[in-house]
Formats: C-alpha cells, structure tokens, sequence
C-alpha cells in the first residue's frame, strides 16, 4: 500500500475516505516501527582495543541474547564519533557512549538513556585529569600556564568529556589557548595518552579517573611513573541508550536484564559480576533517563558561553545575538530530552 498526498487538483477528495487512509497509514507505519527486529546491535566505544573490548563484553552481549530472546551483536568501534554516527543512520539499536555523544543522539531524537552504569566503588560518575610525569615541575594548572610553546599534550578525541570537553574548559579558565599554547598536541585512547607521559614522549596528558584505575591494574609499573596536576568535578558515568523504535515488550526485557545484572539475587551473579569487572571495573547497571545527561548539557552551554566572550565579533550586538541563541539552543535541548 503506497500512502500519498498527491491528488488530483480536479478529484473531489472523500473527507471521511481520505481520514480512513491517514489512519491507514498511521497504523501500517506504527506497525513497521513496532517489528521485532531480527537481531540487536549494540555500539560500544573500544577504549583501548576492539578485540580487547570485543572480548570484555562478548560474554554480556551472550547473557542479553539469552534473556531477551533476541540475537545481540557488538559494533565495537574506536570513537564516540563512529558510534553516534551509526545511532542517528540506525544502524545500532543499543549504544554506550560518552555522555557528549549521548547528548547528541537524544538530541537528533533517535535515541533514548534508560540506565547508566554502576562501578564497584558505588560512584555513578567519574573525574577527569590531567596527568605529568612524577619528576615534572608542573604542579597545578598554573604552572602549564606560565612554560608557553614548551609542554606537549595528548589529549582524547572532540567528543570526549573527560579527555577534551572538561580540559578545554580549565585551560580557557587559566588562559591557555592550546593550539597557541603547546609545542605540540596528539589524540588517542586515555589508555595510549597515559602510556605517552609515562615513556616521555608527551609532559602532558588527559584522562579520567575511571580509566586511569584501569590503567593501573594494566601498567602498573607505568602509573607509577605519573601523577595528577589537576581534576574537574564528577561528571556522570556513560549511559547506556536505546533506539526510540524498538518494540515496548522488547524494551522492558532490555530494562529488567540489565538492571538484575550482576545482582546477588541471581543465581549467576558471581560469574556476571566478574564480566562487569573486566569491561571496566563495574558493579552493574542503574535505571535512568536523559535527565543524567543535564549536566553535560549544562557543560557543553558554558564552553560555548565562554568561547562567545572570548571571541572577537564586529560589535556588542552582534555578541549579545550570539550569547542569547546559546541561551535559546539550551531551553529547546533541555525540552528536546523530556
């Protein structure tokens, strides 16, 4: 059946015939969005090597084909890009993603947070660094300040918040222009970025507390070679979203498999606590919403508040546009997410 709104100008359109066929369409459409899908994919961001994350999550992808009777397959990818690109194309029907990308994709409307994880130390969220060696004279964010165009950097990618959101927002804050500022700059994994301040091939690094603790258990002898300079304030752990078109039973499996996992009243909670551990040092799963991406929203608001201040425009008025659609954009985004 092909549902279409070009008619004849001359034919005379039956009212009641023609709402028939809207609901028509409504139903068969509703229908095709509701199918049961053959098998779930599920994006996950490789943070140090796809077939090392490949085999950390396998074994849970294993338990949530069994409990929701449905196939689920890992995308693992090396960005955040890579697996937000696929969430908003549809090529992914579950992601894990950092809490910038997550934004992103609930934004684009094509995506929705329903639990966000948990880590054996019980925090809901994480910090981010910034790492030297142990023998630098770098002792606070002031001091990379004051040694210009003679510190390297390795920072994460764009739409890491812990590895480039939250450091561009203290560097601006110590009036550090890093393109300006460093003699050099690099991107990779935290764990590449650590490796580097550790065997000197960088002064500087950023990482996060979550990953920097699974840095240590891999390379201990090597996170004894550096130290932190600097930390933000918590920022929530990565959330776990689903495609809004999945089908509302298949959702509820979903939700009840992976808020159970891990829990001591399942008979295979050891053996699920222990795959949990080796994807990264987590205790299980908790029931949220978007509302736990606020703060990022809050973040990405004040970087872009802080770049419209500091950057050059013809005149105040010009400025003042630009700082109240930052504003307007922030109101429509926090309504985007109920």
């Amino acid at each position: 059946m092909i549902c279409h709104s070009n008619f004849r100008t001359n034919r005379i359109v039956n009212i009641v015939g023609g709402f028939t066929l809207l609901l028509m369409c409504v139903f068969f459409a509703s229908r095709a969005q509701a199918q049961t899908p053959s098998e779930l994919v599920f994006g996950i961001i490789a943070g140090d090597s796809p077939g090392e994350t490949k085999s950390n999550w396998d074994p849970l992808l294993s338990d949530l084909s069994r409990a929701v009777g449905i196939p689920v397959r890992g995308m693992y990818a090396p960005s955040y890009a890579s697996i937000a690109r696929a969430a908003r194309d549809g090529e992914v029907h579950l992601a894990w993603l950092s809490g910038s990308s997550a934004l992103d994709v609930v934004l684009s409307q094509k995506m929705d947070v329903f639990a966000q994880v948990a880590r054996i130390d019980g925090t809901l969220g994480y910090r981010s660094l910034l790492l030297v060696r142990n023998e630098s004279s770098a002792r606070t964010l002031k001091d990379v300040a004051a040694t210009p165009t003679v510190l390297s950097l390795a920072r994460g990618e764009r739409d890491s918040v812990s590895g480039f959101i939250l450091p561009e927002i203290a560097f601006a804050d110590a009036r550090i222009v890093p393109a300006l500022h460093f003699k050099s700059i690099r991107s990779g994994t935290h764990s590449d970025n650590a490796l580097a301040v550790a065997n000197k091939e960088v002064d500087l690094a950023t990482n996060n507390t979550a990953d920097f603790v699974k840095f240590t258990e891999r390379f201990p002898q090597e996170a004894k070679q550096v130290r932190p300079i600097w930390q933000s304030a918590l920022i929530p752990h990565a959330p776990v979203l689903w495609r809004t078109d999945i089908p509302a039973t298949i959702k509820e499996r979903l939700r009840r498999t992976f808020l159970r996992y891990g829990d001591a009243a399942n008979k295979e909670s050891k053996r699920e606590l222990a795959t949990l551990r080796r994807i990264h040092n987590l205790s299980g799963f908790v029931d949220a919403d978007n509302n736990v991406l606020l703060p990022i929203l809050d973040i990405r608001t004040a970087t872009q508040r802080a770049s419209a201040h500091d950057s050059q425009f013809p005149d105040k008025a010009t400025k003042d546009a630009r700082l109240e659609q930052i504003e307007r954009e922030a109101v429509l985004a926090r309504a985007a997410m109920k």
